[in-house]
């Protein structure tokens, strides 16, 4: 008798999935009784609006006329699958205003070329299963986009692009964009504590606009991030070029452009990095080729097999390049360590008081020299081969 009293209390609340296809043109999202049909074209209605299991569809019966709009008019919204496919009439999706409007998709999104997506408020994949797709069809999200269904899975059709502000939040499941091109202000893989979440970029190129960063929490078994042969861009918007940032630590990159001032965390590993603005490196990197275009500063302990400086560069401690050329002036700091090190004619080059700049055995040292003496100090270094086959001692100012 107990099985059957709980039986009967939980059968009222189970769920089943079903089809809602809009229809009668223009109307709100809330209006069930006379837009949400059962069938295509339809005319028997729903008795409410679209829940988390149900599919929507908007298609060559939806819109009787060009310029029909379908208003998110409720707080939030739900749906499993949304589909606009064969969709007529160039409709417009909108909401009422109010950015703290809500979609929540828990399945696959298909947009069509032939509408317009005018929703300015969050879009949230929360989907609890593997192998949804999102196809764009050229649309832009205006506000930031979610992905936070733990054990679910999002795979890019085609491009996907959002507004230069907004925010790509990562909080769980599997993003992969399949090798297409990512568009967003900001990229955040924020997971809750023992939470999955996993990125794989593959050849993807990804933007990221504006004052734009792209962060990754400390590395734990649960966090998946996957370069790929992928190249990060930061900061480009119409001519106009913005700071942007790597706060990651302990992560493998492909390429990495930065077309305004850039920064890029610790311990991370690099193919390339171009930097046009103002540069700062911080600690433990690895990098194979690094070409800074604006002035640079180089924390400590890291390793550039190719480094060029095309502006002053203000490097510290520990080093190791292996390949390293300055095109502009620069100020050493502290010991570095050298296998091929080129300065230029006509630039100053300042080493800290104390210090030792060591090129290696059979390294090479490229150098067209002025020196300049000075009144007021003098700046004592010794440069030699770690064999001390040869040594110099110089004073520059």
């Amino acid at each position: 008798q107990l099985a059957v009293i709980l039986a009967m209390l939980i059968a009222p609340f189970y769920c089943f999935a079903l089809n809602y296809y809009w229809v009668g043109g223009s109307g709100n999202w809330s209006d069930h009784n006379t837009h949400w049909a059962k069938t295509s074209g339809g005319t028997m209605f729903h008795d409410q609006v679209p829940q988390s299991t149900d599919n929507v569809f908007f298609d060559a019966n939806s819109f009787t006329a060009a310029g029909q709009t379908v208003t998110i008019d409720e707080t939030i919204v739900y749906c499993n699958n949304m589909n606009w496919t064969g969709v007529t009439n160039t409709p417009t999706v909108a909401n009422t205003n109010n950015s703290n409007n809500k979609l929540y998709i828990y399945g696959y999104m298909t947009l069509a070329t032939a509408m317009n997506f005018n929703f300015g408020a969050e879009v949230h994949f929360l989907s609890f299963q593997l192998g949804n797709t999102i196809t764009m069809s050229g649309k832009t999200f205006l506000n930031s986009v979610y992905f936070e269904g733990n054990g679910g899975e999002w795979i890019l059709q085609d491009d996907f692009k959002a507004s230069n502000y907004a925010t790509l939040y990562h909080s769980a499941g599997i993003l992969r964009s399949n090798n297409k091109t990512i568009t967003v202000g900001y990229y955040t893989m924020n997971p809750p504590s023992n939470t999955i979440v996993k990125l794989y970029l593959g050849s993807s190129t990804m933007n990221i606009n504006y004052y734009g960063n792209f962060s990754l929490p400390a590395k734990t078994s649960n966090i998946t991030f996957d370069a790929g042969t992928s190249t990060i861009n930061f900061g480009y918007i119409n001519t106009t070029f913005y700071y942007g940032s790597i706060n990651a630590s302990n992560y493998t990159f492909h390429n990495a452009n930065f077309y305004g001032d850039g920064s890029i965390g610790t311990s991370n590993i690099f193919n390339i990095i171009n930097i046009y603005g103002t540069g700062s490196i911080s600690n433990s990197n690895i990098i194979n080729k690094a070409t800074f275009y604006g002035t640079s500063n180089v924390s400590s302990n890291n390793t550039f097999y190719k480094a060029v400086f095309h502006q002053k560069a203000n490097v510290s401690s520990a080093n190791n390049f292996k390949n390293a050329k300055f095109l502009g002036d620069a100020v050493f700091n502290s010991n570095n360590a050298f296998d091929t090190l080129t300065f230029s004619p006509g630039r100053t080059y300042t080493l800290g008081s104390g210090t030792t700049q060591t090129i290696a055995a059979l390294g090479k040292f490229y150098g067209s020299w002025l020196w300049w003496f000075s009144d007021c100090y003098k700046i004592f270094t010794t440069w030699h081969t770690r064999n001390n086959a040869q040594r110099w001692q110089s004073n520059l100012s």
